[in-house]
């Protein structure tokens, strides 16, 4: 595999991004959705591949992939038509924000289920193949609140420390196979939803700042530059672990 330059993968994660932000959630049933993958040539079109992939953000991502994923004929056709699974970014996940004492069971398990659930199944499947061919990268997606206390959101806490050490313990299991597992933990990243949110509560932007050496908020492309990274072999001898992209705020003051 041609690993692309991080610069241009990163405008390609970050146009998409911006491309699928503007898409109603109501206008495409899921089942369209699954159906349309499962029947998809798998020739040479990735452009379509990926197009599909980003559509998974806007349905039930544990429901989705888990069905998806626990067809054999699905990787099957990845593997044998497009070629071998050798980076795999598990960046689905869901937020949730609620004082803990009202939390549900079901709310509680729903983000277990989309944040840890799912991206076990996939990654389960998807070593596999790896195992075989003695080379691949896994790359998980946590978060800030993964290192640190923050109020309100004890189930995603918890499924993004899950992690953490799904990371650690697959490294100890696996990495003698030659397959990586690592973690990104994203600081706080520009986004309108981010925006949306600072806009509505100026103290707590002062308050990240204050404490974020770098003195400003990440950028999409900060997280995919991270990515592309510990995809590729220039991080060959990094396995797990957790690599804070933050300008500092896990360690600031």
């Amino acid at each position: 595999i041609e690993y692309p330059e991080p610069d241009k993968l990163a405008d390609n994660l970050f146009n998409r991004y911006m491309m699928f932000e503007h898409i109603n959630k109501g206008m495409v049933k899921e089942e369209i959705i699954e159906k349309k993958i499962l029947q998809m040539d798998w020739k040479s079109d990735l452009d379509s591949i990926y197009l599909f992939i980003e559509m998974l953000k806007f349905f039930d991502y544990e429901h989705l992939i888990k069905r998806l994923f626990k067809n054999e004929e699905t990787l099957k056709n990845i593997e044998e038509k497009i070629g071998p699974i050798e980076i795999l970014v598990n960046n689905a996940g869901k937020h949730q924000k609620k004082p803990s004492i009202e939390v549900t069971d079901e709310e509680f398990q729903e983000v277990i289920d989309t944040n840890v659930n799912s991206i076990f199944s996939l990654t389960r499947e998807v070593l596999k193949y790896m195992i075989i061919r003695e080379k691949g990268s896994v790359i998980n997606i946590s978060s800030m609140a993964a290192l640190y206390g923050i109020p309100l959101v004890a189930a995603y806490s918890s499924s993004k420390t899950a992690l953490l050490g799904m990371t650690r313990a697959l490294t100890s299991e696996y990495s003698h196979t030659g397959i990586r597992f690592n973690t990104i933990a994203p600081g706080f990243i520009e986004s309108k939803m981010f925006r949306n949110a600072m806009a509505q509560d100026p103290e707590r932007e002062n308050k990240i700042l204050s404490r974020t050496p770098a003195q400003r908020f990440g950028a999409p492309s900060d997280i995919a530059k991270a990515a592309a990274f510990l995809a590729s072999d220039a991080s060959v001898f990094i396995t797990g672990i957790c690599l804070p992209v933050d300008g500092g705020n896990s360690i600031g003051f």
